[in-house]
């Protein structure tokens, strides 16, 4: 194995030789004040008055079933988010985004790869003199990541910023993130721009600086899908002490997360992350003018948190968190917050909040198997919607009683309700209902035998999926017919289906 002076010497020659891309995450911005994941996360969760002993069993799950993007969209889904946003436009750039900027000044580098919602890259790009959508241009929108023609990239001398995740600088592109990531998707653009910094052959290495590898559900599984690259791969695994070089076949990671850059060639780094950019920095001498200077900055971040906290009501509180433990899969805990949600909308004469408490105690007891207490629920919270005039939650409470019916084998009262949840996505154009609608009355027809009619409504349901987009809807109709045709005896359909189905899996 190689030793740490020929990593160096490797990177900052292949550096010199322009044959180096960029890819980094939260890591390389602790310096300049802003919170880890962990830190900001455990901080709204105390903000939301949640016990402590509740905190430490949440924490752990938080990257396993409840990445960071779906938990702040769980925020958004209740709450405005923008105060807790705002902290990603504060900070100020540090040496590893300095040293990137340097290296980009004189073409050395010339795409970056982040995950970061900061504007910390562009704000030292802009510090060493180079103009935006001149010298270098940022992407972070679908729109923008559409219009990329990488092979014209590879022959411009303008410096590409991609910002997989969105940037502050347009709270939309991150709220586009977070639902995606709450959906396990990752945008086939986006893919695209993975697929570019990973294996095309304009650059034949990658550093890979302040990333954790905590996207499970939507950058890691892209990277393990890329095949046959041939670029090689430095991964830095920051450790605070020691310094220790690893093949990147290695699968384990000093935070205890999985190496998605396993199939690759190359070296996991464990080292200070710190330490690593000032031995860059000092072999680029002659290059670089400034000397390499360790500054490390103070914001008062919490205070952002505080003023997003500081605004909810007592239920929307217990709401949240009965939202977190429902997406955690802790029914028992979301069952507790829900009901205290619930005593709070009823002292306040809240009725739609009474009513959409009963709809999500409903939906907990359905997910722990207890379908009749389930039904008593999402009964009385249809009974409410009607009084108020919520078509769309009304719609949502028979779909809701329909699911319930049919998973205690009543098929006949389950289609009984979704045929009113159809009724109603179609009087207020709820094309994503509507299509739920018919995939349900798929399958409650197909348990009653009768799979063609089963299939009737499976086509109509994936014909709105394919005008939606969305893609894990038409895969699922897929693969019901499939089992559908299957029953019939039709085996040629029913092996065409399920490889529709499998190749949109492949996709998403």
């Amino acid at each position: 194995m190689t030793d740490y002076s020929n990593i160096l010497k490797e990177i900052s020659e292949g550096i010199k030789n322009k044959d180096f891309a960029v890819f980094c995450g939260a890591g390389i911005s602790f310096n300049s004040g802003l919170p880890t994941v962990p830190l900001l996360a455990e901080s709204i969760l105390k903000k939301l008055d949640v016990k402590e002993e509740y905190i430490k069993e949440i924490m752990p799950n938080l990257k396993l079933k409840l990445p960071f993007e779906a938990f702040m969209e769980t925020l958004a889904e209740n709450s405005n988010i923008s105060k807790i946003l705002n902290l990603f436009k504060e900070g100020e750039s540090n040496a590893n985004q300095i040293l990137i900027a340097k290296l980009a000044k004189v073409r050395l580098i010339k795409i970056i790869v982040t995950t970061n919602f900061d504007m910390l890259i562009e704000k030292a790009l802009e510090k060493e003199g180079l103009v935006r959508n001149k010298d270098f241009k940022v992407y972070y929108t679908e729109n923008q990541f559409s219009e990329i023609d990488f092979n014209a990239l590879n022959n411009s001398n303008k410096i590409s910023v991609f910002k997989v995740h969105g940037s502050i600088e347009d709270m939309e592109s991150i709220r586009t993130t977070m639902k995606a990531v709450a959906s396990e998707i990752l945008s086939e653009k986006r893919q695209n721009v993975l697929k570019y910094i990973f294996s095309d052959e304009s650059h034949k290495n990658v550093l890979v600086l302040g990333y954790s590898c905590s996207d499970f559900f939507d950058i890691n599984p892209q990277i393990q899908r890329i095949e046959n690259s041939e670029n090689k791969i430095f991964f830095v695994d920051y450790d605070e002490t020691t310094t220790y070089i690893k093949d990147i076949k290695d699968k384990n990671l000093k935070n205890g997360n999985k190496n998605p850059f396993n199939k690759f060639n190359g070296y996991i780094v464990e080292c200070n992350t710190d330490n690593l950019v000032k031995d860059i920095w000092n072999c680029m001498n002659g290059i670089i003018e400034k000397e390499y200077e360790l500054k490390k900055y103070k914001i008062e971040w919490q205070i952002f948190v505080n003023g997003w906290g500081d605004n909810l009501k007592r239920d929307i509180k217990h709401f949240i968190c009965g939202q977190i433990f429902y997406k955690l899969s802790d029914f028992k805990k979301a069952i507790e917050f829900h009901e205290n949600s619930l005593k709070i909308a009823k002292e306040i004469g809240d009725k739609a909040g009474e009513s959409t408490c009963y709809k999500n105690l409903g939906n907990a007891y359905q997910s722990l198997g207890d379908f009749r207490k389930a039904i008593e629920f999402h009964e009385n919270s249809l009974k409410i919607f009607k009084e108020i005039g919520d078509k769309a939650g009304e719609s949502k409470c028979y779909g809701n009683l329909g699911n319930a019916y049919q998973s205690l084998g009543d098929f006949k009262k389950a289609i009984e309700f979704h045929e009113n949840y159809l009724k109603i996505t179609k009087e207020i154009g709820d094309k994503a209902g509507e299509s739920k609608c018919y995939g349900n009355l798929g399958i409650a027809y197909s348990s009653l035998g009768d799979f063609r009619k089963a299939i009737v409504f499976y086509e109509n349901s994936l014909k709105i999926f394919k005008e939606i987009g969305d893609k894990a809807g038409e895969s699922a109709c897929y693969t019901n017919l499939g089992m559908d045709y299957q029953s019939l005896g039709d085996f040629k359909k029913a092996i065409e289906f399920p490889e529709n189905s499998l190749k949109i899996f492949k996709e998403i």
